[in-house]
């Protein structure tokens, strides 16, 4: 397990754990760091260098999503089943939208 800032081209891996032989890693949860949601939420992979904006957010979103992760309750609904398609159009509509300032990292 690894986890990488996006600082462009020069991006580092940093190795977290390592799966002992015959193991594997189950419910990782793959989010923006800081704690809180981007300050472009559609920037979902947090990217820093233009276009921020991309088709690597959508993989974000649908990673996160498919992890049952908080950053993809998008609608912030708390009725079970919290996540479903509204978040999906809840992302789609905050993509579109774009931000003011999208390369703002988290």
């Amino acid at each position: 397990m690894v986890s990488v800032i996006d600082t462009g081209v020069a991006s580092a891996f940093n190795t977290l754990a390592t799966a002992p032989a015959n193991t594997a890693y189950r419910g990782i949860d793959f989010a923006p760091t800081g704690g809180s949601v981007p300050s472009c939420y559609a920037n979902c992979d947090a990217s820093t260098s233009p276009p921020c904006l991309n088709v690597n957010d959508f993989t974000c979103f649908l990673n996160s999503y498919s992890a049952g992760a908080a950053y993809a309750n998008c609608d912030a609904s708390t009725l079970a089943p919290v996540l479903n398609v509204n978040d999906f159009t809840c992302f789609l509509n905050k993509y579109s939208a774009g931000c003011t300032n999208p390369c703002t990292a988290p």
